[in-house]
């Protein structure tokens, strides 16, 4: 629910999720974590996105991905798998599983496992996001 309206406004929520993903620093920007800590709260806002699907995920998978991000650094890693799966859903829908994008994600969620301590999901992950990249870029012009 919006402070302003009464009603769950579904475009001004996917708005707010772009402006939050969109301002995200990546690990190599000068402080980088300071604005990630900031941001936090904000995508702490958003975080229902992962459970109750209010936002669809079409047109943001971006966004979920960089949210993950953002999880992941600040060692949040449920909300970040949360975040991932989501995204990964979105660009196996738009790209298909085997479009770069999306084995990024696949890729991301491996990492993520890894830190967990699943090791057979990240396995499983990694096998994936590898067979695809292969299938994608060729074995010579692996990432």
């Amino acid at each position: 629910m919006s402070v302003l309206n009464s009603e769950w406004d579904k475009d001004l929520a996917r708005l707010a999720l772009i402006c939050v993903a969109s301002e995200i620093p990546s690990m190599d920007v000068d402080k980088w974590w300071l604005l990630q800590q900031r941001l936090l709260q904000h995508a702490a806002r958003h975080e229902h996105f992962g459970r109750d699907r209010n936002v669809g995920t079409e047109g943001i998978q971006w966004e979920l991905h960089q949210i993950g991000n953002l999880y992941a650094n600040q060692g949040k890693l449920a909300n970040a798998e949360a975040m991932y799966s989501r995204a990964l859903q979105g660009y196996e829908e738009a790209l298909g599983p085997k479009h770069t994008l999306t084995l990024v994600t696949v890729n991301n969620l491996g990492l993520l496992y890894a830190n967990q301590g699943k090791l057979a999901e990240a396995e499983a992950m990694y096998s994936r996001a590898l067979q695809g990249y292969e299938e994608a870029l060729g074995p010579e012009l692996m990432p």
